[in-house]
């Protein structure tokens, strides 16, 4: 568990800084001196409509991927707690029962992950 918490705190300092650099260039481009700048609607956009959509689009899609990679991690850590129950069956119910959520967990992520693609496109 203690192992699962550590990369979970992970995930969350990564998403966060993920978050504050897009955020960042948002600061970066709104400035007065970023509208003198040679690529401006390219870096920027010109601050459209689409420039939002394409950062809530890129931190959902790297939250998304994130979580894939947990429950992946937390598939592992079920068979890892499988193949060492020794028959117990108390240890292999709970192992079972972590793979099992943790699959849960793959598929409402990949389904999230269809439905915002599908919302966005719809919008854009």
């Amino acid at each position: 568990m203690k192992r699962i918490l550590a990369v979970l705190v992970a995930l969350v300092a990564i998403i966060t800084i993920g978050t504050t650099s897009a955020f960042a260039v948002d600061d970066i481009c709104n400035s007065a001196e970023a509208k003198n700048l040679p690529n401006y609607q390219t870096l920027c956009g010109g601050g459209t409509e689409a420039d939002l959509q394409g950062h809530v689009k890129n931190i959902l899609s790297t939250v998304f991927i994130w979580m894939g990679i947990i429950a992946v991690i937390v598939i592992i850590i079920g068979g890892v707690k499988y193949m060492t129950s020794q028959g117990d069956p108390g240890k292999v119910k709970s192992a079972k029962d972590t793979i099992l959520y943790a699959i849960i967990g793959l598929i409402v992520a990949i389904l999230a992950y269809a439905i915002v693609n599908f919302i966005l496109r719809a919008v854009g």
